[in-house]
């Protein structure tokens, strides 16, 4: 059996071991998820839609390179001036100064250079074809050209190079397998989270879970999990990705709606 094709089971079987780790998702131990939906049949199996514990859908690839960057939060530095600023408030009658009386410095955070730094790295890889999007918190990158083996050095300085999320490339190592969350969080739907955990313990919690997602389903109707920005690089796409590519595409990116 290949590697390519130890892969592809591994991706299904993961989901039937493991046990549940200290802190979720992010432990040396594959996390157990109820598997939703295989794509492939047999040895072929090259992605697994599975519920994580609290009740987002997430795609799980076995070659196809997600990749999620935190939207940089940057502080300014302490100002010197910044002790000042209460006593010319007072000057003009308000706590809130003119914003063309304060520095650039001081207005707000500064804007972030994710999608320049991915299109400056697609820019100086000959052959690299990716698409952007932009999420709640962050980016998500989907490689379109070539597929990757989630456990190469390879991989790993592929993610570590666009500066995605440690802990997720991390969990990639651990799930041997690449994952995009496919539906919103429910906490910014404004929904309650799941009160039970797969494996049910019987048939009481299995029917608990089977009526906290209606109401879920019901509460992310109006959201989006993430809207495409731009496709980098090469256009031309891998035809064993472009079913990921439709299937991601299909359910997380609804025009229009907030993000979620």
């Amino acid at each position: 059996m290949t590697n390519a094709q130890e892969l592809a089971s591994n991706t299904a079987a993961v989901f039937s071991g493991g046990d549940f780790p200290d802190k979720y998702l992010y432990s040396n131990r594959p996390v157990r998820e109820e598997i939703i939906e295989e794509f492939g049949e047999g040895q072929s199996v090259y992605a697994v839609i599975t519920r994580n514990a609290y009740g987002s859908l997430v795609l799980n690839t076995a070659r196809v390179l997600f990749a999620d960057i935190d939207n940089p939060k940057e502080e300014a530095p302490p100002n010197p001036i910044k002790p000042l600023l209460g006593l010319l408030g007072k000057f003009f009658g308000s706590s809130n100064l003119p914003s063309e009386l304060l520095p650039d410095e001081l207005l707000g955070e500064a804007p972030d250079d994710v999608p320049t730094r991915v299109a400056e790295y697609v820019r100086n890889s000959p052959g690299l074809g990716l698409r952007l999007y932009r999420t709640a918190a962050g980016f998500r990158c989907l490689i379109t050209s070539r597929e990757y083996d989630p456990l190469s050095e390879e991989s790993k300085q592929l993610l570590s190079d666009i500066s995605s999320d440690p802990l997720y490339v991390k969990l990639c190592q651990v799930q041997e397998c690449f994952r995009a969350r496919l539906t919103p969080k429910f906490w910014r739907c404004g929904a309650q989270g799941p009160t039970v955990r797969f494996p049910w313990a019987n048939a009481s919690q299995e029917q608990s879970m089977r009526d906290w997602e209606q109401v879920y389903r019901r509460c992310i109707e109006g959201y989006a999990t993430c809207e495409l920005l731009e496709s980098l690089g090469t256009q031309e796409m891998h035809p064993q990705i472009a079913p990921i590519v439709e299937l991601h595409d299909r359910l997380c990116c609804q025009a229009g709606r907030p993000l979620a």
